[in-house]
């Protein structure tokens, strides 16, 4: 069976994006601040606004990730302005996602990891990408 609704809104709510430091900016206020709109819209039986434990991307967040796209380094109104262009009522903020070039090299880079796991790899950047791991909990 397809899940019965159209948009999955993943908001981090992992221990960085979530960090108390961030006040009103942190993961679960944008992801109630969302549900409130989503709901307020009568948009329940079309989005759902999940939180997320950890995304691993940490160092860009807070982060929300809907259809494979990742928005980082969200506030409540830049996230309230990603659900408007996602649902349609204003044009999709692409220029509120993650570039690949920030991403690229970056400690949650998959390809950095994958490179930098061979028990071989003794270059400086494997070992500091091999500490990854550890940033998700």
């Amino acid at each position: 069976m397809k899940y019965p609704r159209e948009k999955l809104f993943f908001v981090c709510t992992g221990p960085r994006c979530n960090n108390p430091e961030r006040g009103e900016e942190r993961g679960e206020v944008i992801r109630a601040d969302l549900k409130d709109l989503n709901k307020s819209l009568d948009r329940k039986p079309v989005a759902r606004i999940c939180a997320t434990s950890c995304l691993d991307l940490c160092d860009f967040g807070p982060n929300m990730v809907i259809d494979k796209r990742v928005y980082s380094h969200l506030t409540r109104e830049l996230a309230k302005a990603v659900y408007e262009g996602e649902m349609g009522d204003t044009l999709r903020r692409e220029d509120l996602e993650l570039r690949e070039d920030e991403l690229r090299g970056s400690r949650h880079d998959p390809a950095s990891s994958s490179s930098s796991s061979s028990p071989s790899s003794s270059s400086s950047s494997s070992s500091s990408s091999g500490s990854s791991n550890s940033s998700g909990t």
